[in-house]
């Protein structure tokens, strides 16, 4: 029977890949070749069948292996991973990118939801590795000397086809996206989450008012924020998953749900991101 094994790359991607004439191009390999690494993965067929279709992922990558008897089987790998000699560090780097993978996917509101690894197989050996594969937690995402062949304007613009490709690569740069990858990633969109997303906005020179219109549902209903504010710090309506204890904020008189504290926070997570990428994308210009 027919076996193969692709992470379903577009030619544009190896062109770009094989076009790279730095010092790290001599192991950089087209997304055709064997990764080092690969990590089976608990999956939902469907979501993944669909995700390994898409081109735009230069730091995570969902493979399929199709043999013609039996259903799809999928890993998942990364290039930041095929330099890498020491099993415990392929498992936290992997993690480490499984994080701000997952804090995308949540911020997008994807169909796909995290999924975790199981197993890890070394390609080069054919080896597979028993053991933990819980993450000791680390941000050791990236292989900067990947980094630094790849930044360069044509690889964001290939980003650009995802949004969770593209805030990946800005994260690869830019701390603030990072960040709130991160943050999201390992916390999920907990009340407390949420409130840290709208202190990232504000770190990245949003003011109150920006806040509040670009999180607005309809155009200039800005007390969302104030009534967001409220709820997410009374005890008194969100027991254990408010942001202070008993007594430290009064119950507004109709609290925000939980459902509609997501739509306005993630309007402005996403456009913050977004705004990332354009400082990001400028800064290449001129480079």
């Amino acid at each position: 029977p027919a076996i193969t094994r692709t992470a379903r790359r577009f030619p544009k991607m190896i062109a770009i890949e094989s076009s790279v004439a730095t010092p790290y191009s001599s192991v950089m390999l087209t997304n055709f070749d064997a990764y080092r690494w690969e990590f089976t993965i608990s999956h939902d067929f469907m979501m993944l069948e669909s995700f390994s279709r898409d081109v735009s992922h230069l730091d995570v990558c969902v493979l399929i292996e199709e043999e013609d008897s039996r259903p799809p089987e999928f890993t998942v790998s990364s290039r930041h991973l095929d330099t890498i000699t020491d099993e415990r560090q392929v498992v936290s780097r992997m993690q480490a990118l499984l994080r701000l993978f997952h804090g995308a996917l949540s911020i997008k509101a994807s169909d796909l939801a995290p999924f975790r690894v199981t197993a890890l197989y070394d390609v080069a050996t054919g080896h597979h590795v028993t053991g933990d594969m819980h993450e000791t937690y680390s941000t050791d995402y990236f292989d900067q000397d990947l980094v630094s062949s790849q930044r360069k304007l044509e690889y964001l613009e290939q980003a650009n086809g995802s949004s969770i490709g593209l805030w990946i690569y800005v994260a690869r740069h830019d701390e603030i996206t990072r960040s709130v990858l991160n943050f999201v990633g390992t916390n999920g969109l907990s009340w407390v989450t949420l409130y840290a997303l709208l202190e990232f906005c504000k770190s990245a020179g949003w003011s109150d008012n920006k806040i509040a219109s670009t999180g607005a549902l309809q155009p200039g209903q800005t007390g969302w924020r104030k009534l967001f504010g409220q709820t997410s710090n009374s005890f008194e309506v969100l027991g254990p998953l408010s942001r202070h204890g008993p007594g430290a904020a009064s119950a507004p008189e109709k609290p925000m749900t939980h459902a509609k504290a997501v739509e306005h926070v993630r309007k402005c997570t996403i456009e913050l991101l977004k705004e990332r990428a354009r400082i990001l994308a400028t800064q290449m210009k001129a480079e």
